[in-house]
């Protein structure tokens, strides 16, 4: 098309970014917490992208994506033909720009941070489902002959459809046949999910809606579970033991939130997931789990979910609470706060 028309769609489209941003700013700046906004939206998010070295980041690259693709590795393999293909296939050859642009762009947007988390690579799966379907074609364009049904339908309906079925194959006993416990586990390893639905169930049914609880760790799924609210903003804890310039000042601020709020429970979770902490904070002056230890002296301990297995899980409450110590290296401890007098 004519460059002007390009630039002009281009100015709208960018508009259409800009103004609504402009927009939340004024709001923002109006309601009088703008500077809290610009903290978590840039600040804090610059310091969280610079944790991580390029060395460090190779590795979490190889690691997870190595994962993705052993479940993947067949649709994988039909959309690097795709990719491939615009070399010798003249249809695709005309959308090269687009292909390669939309992938390039797509694996660049998860890049920022360098972290790489699994679900950062949804971000890319648009991407790959067009080359998939390049591929196919293309495959079909190369080897396609003469007939009612060709050699070319047939070849390729197998391999899309082999493509297809391989991730639910391989996943078929999480797909049809664990229980949602072994699900988890499965997954998402030794994260509380399972432990926090219990847990959350003795809060609600122990507490009134206007309660406040407290989740020391980064569960916010106890709240949503319990229907309660937190004591705190800081409903993930990872800020506080990463190794940035915010994470005291961060921890400050938790501690005073909670200590106003006075919440009926504290809930403490002993799972490293939950914490990932830097190596070497626990050696810290004022750390999270100094204060915790002595915060915790005015509550008294009614509920503690120890795992003794990976898909077994004990519980004890209210008067077995006391006189259990944690026995395995996975827990979540439950307390109430004391009653004047």
């Amino acid at each position: 098309p004519p460059p002007r028309p390009v630039f002009s769609s281009i100015a709208v489209f960018c508009s259409g970014a800009v103004l609504p941003f402009a927009a939340t700013l004024v709001l923002l700046l109006f309601a009088g917490v703008f500077e809290r906004f610009w903290f978590w939206t840039f600040e804090y998010p610059r310091a969280y992208t610079s944790l991580l070295g390029y060395s460090e980041a190779a590795y979490v690259f190889k690691f997870r994506a190595t994962r993705i693709l052993a479940s993947q590795l067949p649709a994988v393999a039909v959309a690097a033909l795709g990719l491939a293909a615009v070399v010798w296939d003249g249809n695709l050859r005309k959308r090269v720009f687009f292909l390669l642009g939309f992938t390039l762009f797509s694996f660049v947007s998860m890049v920022p941070g360098l972290h790489f988390w699994p679900h950062y690579f949804v971000l890319v799966l648009p991407a790959v489902s067009l080359l998939f379907g390049a591929g196919v074609c293309a495959l079909y364009r190369l080897i396609s002959g003469p007939g009612k049904v060709s050699r070319g339908a047939v070849v390729c309906s197998v391999l899309a459809l082999f493509a297809l079925a391989f991730p639910l194959y391989r996943e078929r006993d999480i797909l049809l046949f664990d229980t949602p416990l072994m699900v988890s586990r499965k997954i998402y390893g030794y994260n509380p999910f399972p432990e926090a639905v219990e847990v959350a169930r003795y809060i609600r049914e122990n507490s009134d809606e206007g309660d406040r609880i407290a989740v020391i760790g980064s569960e916010p799924e106890i709240y949503f579970y319990s229907d309660r609210v937190s004591a705190t903003g800081y409903i993930y804890a990872y800020p506080l033991v990463e190794n940035h310039r915010y994470a005291q000042m961060m921890t400050q601020e938790m501690i005073q939130e909670v200590e106003s709020a006075r919440p009926l429970f504290l809930v403490f979770i002993n799972f490293r997931t939950s914490w990932l902490t830097t190596e070497g904070y626990s050696e810290k002056k004022d750390h999270i789990f100094d204060w915790f230890a002595r915060y915790a002296a005015d509550y008294e301990p009614v509920g503690l979910a120890e795992v003794v297995a990976p898909f077994e899980t004990e519980y004890y409450w209210d008067e077995m609470t006391p006189r259990r110590e944690p026995r395995y290296k996975y827990w979540i401890a439950v307390y109430k706060r004391r009653s004047p007098g």
